[in-house]
């Protein structure tokens, strides 16, 4: 994540050099997000194959050397380029990630263990957010490189030291009787599919794809365009901007680190309730957000904590825990296939974030973003809920 995130910083100072519209802004998180979100889909799986260490070595070094001269060129095209390179990349980083993670702990275990990993990506945000404001200083061509260098040398670590490269397709230990059939019911295909068309067919997951395309559109309307609605609305500096915009990524660290100990303990291990109930909570503090930011810098900063809180919390849930439960009802081990179709199809909705808000913002301001960003977190409520007639089968894995 830190080495995504410097782009959102960077936007206003790239504007005014380069003499690039919002709509090239916009343009420019396309190039990182629809590679992004394709490769996932169509190749995420490839990771059960390739093994965790070996993906997750490719993915840094590769997008540290995408990334390492992108402040050296002032061609709008050769950015785009490299972001898109960055993206593809990056594709393998999460699925590598989860498939690494659920090998290390039982089911029993992994919500609570999910969230405090899936918590890195917000301390590489508001680390990634920090550096890059501080370089901004300097100036924005120089953002970049100490994050690219950091992660080509970390693919270096990662490679020699980490330990295991799951890869294959393990069976594993499915339980007889009543739990049996209800595996049954929810994937309903054999063993040996794992194509996007079957997995596609398993029960929740056409839901959770649809709710997670709103969930991530949402959140990185927040990661690539705070600043510069900060900046550019309420009238903030452009360190300012950035500093304040890490309150929604803090919301995110405090979120995925407590995801595991709201499902366990408040709702029994009931993952779905538990996503149904944060984004709600996330879509009731963007209206407070929208009705109340004039009342000041705290109002603003605490109501952005509240929705990163509540909107990032659920992600571990979404594409890691419920996708290894359902990976382990099923009996093999493509938890990696599973996490990266759920993951990809919600980059997919962010592939139209880039494009949609700075289309939004240029014709109708900056308002008619926030109530976009309202109505796709509701949506992504309903998706949910109805996704909840399933719950039980999940329960039981």
């Amino acid at each position: 994540t830190a080495i995504r995130k410097p782009l959102g910083v960077i936007k206003a100072s790239m504007a005014t050099e380069l003499g690039l519209a919002k709509f090239h802004l916009g343009i420019l998180d396309f190039a990182f997000l629809a590679p992004y979100a394709l490769t996932q889909i169509a190749f995420g799986s490839a990771v059960d194959q390739l093994g965790s260490r070996t993906a997750l070595s490719l993915t840094l070094l590769g997008s540290g050397l995408a990334m390492l001269s992108f402040g050296q060129w002032s061609q709008f095209g050769i950015l785009a380029l490299l972001l898109a390179i960055n993206g593809s990349v990056q594709a393998f980083g999460w699925p590598a990630c989860v498939k690494a993670v659920s090998h290390c702990f039982p089911p029993e275990k992994r919500t609570t263990y999910f969230g405090l990993w899936s918590t890195c990506m917000y301390v590489g945000g508001v680390g990634g957010t920090v550096l890059a404001v501080y370089l901004l200083s300097i100036s924005w061509r120089v953002a970049y490189l100490p994050q690219s260098i950091a992660t080509i040398f970390l693919s270096i670590i990662i490679f020699l030291f980490m330990p295991g490269n799951q890869t294959g397709s393990v069976t594993l230990p499915v339980s007889h009787g009543r739990n049996q059939s209800s595996a049954t019911a929810v994937t309903g295909q054999k063993k040996s599919q794992s194509g996007v068309q079957a997995l596609m067919k398993i029960q929740c997951i056409p839901e959770l794809c649809a709710a997670n395309f709103c969930i991530k559109l949402v959140r990185y309307c927040f990661f690539m365009w705070l600043p510069l609605y900060l900046t550019e609305q309420l009238r903030l500096s452009t360190s300012v901007a950035g500093l304040m915009s890490t309150s929604f990524e803090f919301g995110g660290f405090v979120g995925a680190c407590g995801s595991g100990f709201i499902v366990n303990t408040v709702f029994g291990g009931r993952m779905l309730t538990s996503v149904y109930t944060l984004l709600l909570g996330s879509g009731a503090a963007i209206v407070a957000f929208i009705t109340l930011s004039h009342w000041g810098t705290s109002i603003q900063v605490c109501l952005l904590f509240l929705a990163g809180a509540m909107n990032c919390g659920v992600d571990p849930l979404l594409t890691a825990t419920i996708p290894s439960a359902i990976a382990d009802v099923d009996g093999t081990d493509m938890k990696a296939g599973l996490a990266s179709l759920i993951n990809g199809m919600g980059s997919v909705g962010v592939i139209l974030e880039g494009p949609l808000v700075g289309a939004f913002a240029g014709r109708y301001g900056w308002n008619s973003c926030l109530y976009l960003i309202l109505v796709l977190s509701f949506v992504g409520v309903l998706f949910i809920r109805h996704s909840m007639r399933h719950q039980r089968n999940l329960e039981l894995s």
